[in-house]
């Protein structure tokens, strides 16, 4: 019973060490407009999910080129994941920076994302989905009114 415990709590021990505080790592993949994996020094892989966007599903309109968009971003970048929950899949809520530049924002003001209101704690990104709109900037530049994400995961579940 001891040697199990220590099994899990060395096997969840990154987790638990990367979930409180910021770390390093380098972007290995880029899933859709709003969720990536990156390998941290120690080469141990993490699932991230931006917080506080949601970004158009993969098959939805612009999902391929909000994960593009996504990809041009930190595809094969070193970034600073600063984690603020993990989700009920496992992965990390996290705020990601190449350098500065806080990419979960940048997606929003290049109109790749919606500001995820539910989870929002940044009122700065509302600031920046309001000119995105009116700039007509990526999704808000289709011709016809975009459909949020979880509007549109909601309709799916529906069928």
């Amino acid at each position: 019973m001891k040697l199990l415990v220590i099994c899990l709590l060395i096997l969840i021990s990154p987790l638990a060490h990367a979930a409180s505080e910021d770390f390093t790592a380098r972007v290995v993949g880029v899933h859709d407009g709003d969720s990536i994996t990156v390998l941290d020094q120690g080469k141990t892989q993490y699932k991230i999910r931006m917080a506080e966007i949601d970004a158009p599903e993969s098959k939805q309109d612009y999902g391929s080129r909000s994960k593009q968009m996504l990809s041009d971003l930190v595809f094969g970048k070193t970034v600073q994941v600063s984690p603020v929950d993990t989700d009920r899949y496992g992965r990390l809520v996290a705020h990601v920076y190449v350098g500065n530049r806080n990419i979960n924002q940048a997606m929003v003001e290049q109109g790749g994302a919606w500001v995820y209101q539910h989870y929002l704690k940044t009122t700065s990104l509302l600031d920046a989905e309001a000119k995105a709109k009116e700039s007509k900037v990526g999704l808000w530049g289709v011709s016809r009114e975009p459909i949020a994400p979880w509007e549109w995961r909601n309709a799916r579940r529906k069928k």
